[in-house]
């Protein structure tokens, strides 16, 4: 076979991963999907992705699927919300006057 001009894409997949031990998946409501990363004592857990996502996400389950992440992992971040920082370097103060040398008096003849 001929090497095609591009990579093929992969098709699609539904399924979604399948479940972790000990997973406990919750709403995070500020990126809307659920996430199994530092869980709020209070937040309801439940024991898949699928699970949380159908319950509280059911109008976006491919994208609340597609942000899974395993135990102790870390959601990726779907766009940065600022560019990174650059360190600005500090600006150097003018330099300070030096006060002006006393003059010495100079002698009056009498």
């Amino acid at each position: 076979p001929r090497p095609t001009p591009r990579p093929t894409p992969k098709p699609p997949t539904s399924t979604p991963p399948p479940p972790v031990a000990g997973a406990q998946w919750y709403a995070d409501w500020d990126s809307k999907v659920c996430s199994n990363k530092g869980a709020a004592s209070w937040a309801k857990k439940f024991a898949t992705q699928e699970a949380c996502c159908k319950k509280n996400f059911n109008w976006k389950m491919k994208k609340c699927l597609a942000a899974g992440t395993d135990v102790g992992g870390t959601p990726a971040t779907p766009k940065p919300t600022a560019p990174p920082r650059t360190p600005v370097p500090p600006t150097p103060l003018p330099p300070t006057p030096l006060p002006p040398s006393p003059v010495p008096e100079t002698a009056v003849p009498p």
